[in-house]
């Protein structure tokens, strides 16, 4: 009985927690802190919800999720971003704590507060490469957080100047020398992209398609999660992508290991498929198609 109380309270707010004012409000100031960034607003969180109850059924048989886990993590999914409105800095630590205050005020019961709170104030890549990784909850988020980065999510100012910078071949000497990029961008005459440059030429990079969870089953009927991303090889290489995005990509697939699920990595370059197989943090290239 006191357990369905429960969990009856955990999803009744994860059930509401997209339609309630004062999130709505919270998020609002969030993207509005950040505005050099990429979006951190209502969307991101919901593509991460629709991400995860995708992927989550398409694993469910072999590695099924508990009803009352599936609303923590639902929860950590929605709101992990809302600590933005501080700044990024520390919206890891002001994130975890408005949260576990929010659910208080929700009548959320401690334990699921802590535990999303606690995925909430470790889910960067570093932290799961630091040992932090403690709970399935914080898997999940940090797996389907890292894999959410693509052109979508680059606001309109940023992808005008970096498409501008395309068309004047000014990508080809930024992608030689990433160290300087940001300075080759300022020079350049562009005023929005700043010291986070090198993020929003990736994120720009990564379409067509955009990120996405695919899944395939073996002669062993193991399931293998695929991440697999369009490249736009106009404003990144391979070798960029995986210089920047290479510890993300570890720690994504080191959640997956948590999980007992597989993954690998898959690029989409001018319509070639590439699978890379991660050994000791370097992506190495195992097969073409």
């Amino acid at each position: 009985m006191r357990h369905d109380r429960h969990y009856q309270r955990v999803h009744s707010f994860a059930a509401r927690m997209e339609t309630e004012p004062i999130i709505n409000f919270l998020f609002d100031q969030a993207d509005g802190r950040s505005k050099k960034l990429t979006k951190h607003g209502r969307a991101h969180g919901q593509r991460g919800l629709q991400r995860f109850r995708h992927l989550s059924e398409k694993v469910h048989a072999l590695h099924p999720v508990s009803e009352l886990e599936g609303a923590e993590i639902s929860i950590a999914i929605y709101l992990h971003d809302l600590g933005r409105m501080f700044g990024s800095r520390p919206h890891y630590v002001m994130g975890a704590l408005l949260v576990y205050l929010l659910l208080a005020l929700y009548r959320v019961p401690h334990q699921s507060r802590y535990r999303i709170a606690y995925a909430i104030r470790y889910h960067a890549p570093e932290h799961v490469l630091a040992g932090k990784l403690k709970y399935a909850i914080q898997a999940w988020l940090i797996a389907i957080d890292k894999s959410l980065d693509g052109a979508k999510r680059v606001r309109k100012e940023e992808r005008e100047e970096l498409e501008a910078l395309a068309e004047r071949g000014s990508i080809r000497e930024y992608c030689s020398c990433p160290a300087l990029g940001p300075h080759i961008l300022r020079g350049s005459g562009t005023s929005h992209l700043g010291d986070h440059a090198h993020h929003h030429l990736v994120n720009i990079a990564l379409c067509d398609p955009q990120p996405r969870f695919e899944t395939r089953v073996t002669e062993n009927e193991e399931i293998i999660v695929e991440l697999i991303m369009g490249l736009d090889t106009r404003f990144a290489t391979q070798e960029l992508l995986f210089a920047l995005f290479g510890p993300r990509f570890v720690a994504l697939l080191k959640c997956f290991e948590y999980l007992g699920i597989r993954a690998d990595i898959v690029l989409i370059v001018n319509g070639v498929r590439e699978h890379y197989i991660e050994s000791e943090g370097v992506f190495n290239l195992v097969e073409t198609e």
